[in-house]
């Protein structure tokens, strides 16, 4: 999920790229302004889109991290407690 929600922005953001040299190019060959908005509405959709999957995708990776941290430390407490035990 790390690795996910470190690369879902730049897949959003390479979206967003094709989408403006696309809008681009609909200019040179067509000159209208409604398919350079289509062209902008496009990449606009694609930033979304990798920022929807990134946000959630590092939320949940700081849970989980926290987490097995937690787990960790009560572990290590736990094994600890069964050691000082064991020496009596």
């Amino acid at each position: 999920m790390g690795t996910l929600g470190a690369n879902a922005p730049f897949i959003g953001l390479f979206g967003t790229v094709l989408g403006i040299i696309r809008a681009f190019a609909y200019l040179g060959t067509q000159g209208g302004s409604a398919a350079v908005m289509s062209g902008v509405s496009q990449a606009l959709y694609a930033t979304a889109l990798g920022l929807m999957v990134a946000i959630p995708a590092v939320v949940f990776f700081n849970i989980f991290t926290k987490q097995i941290r937690n787990s960790v430390v009560w572990t290590e407490a736990l094994r600890d407690l069964y050691v000082a035990k064991k020496k009596w």
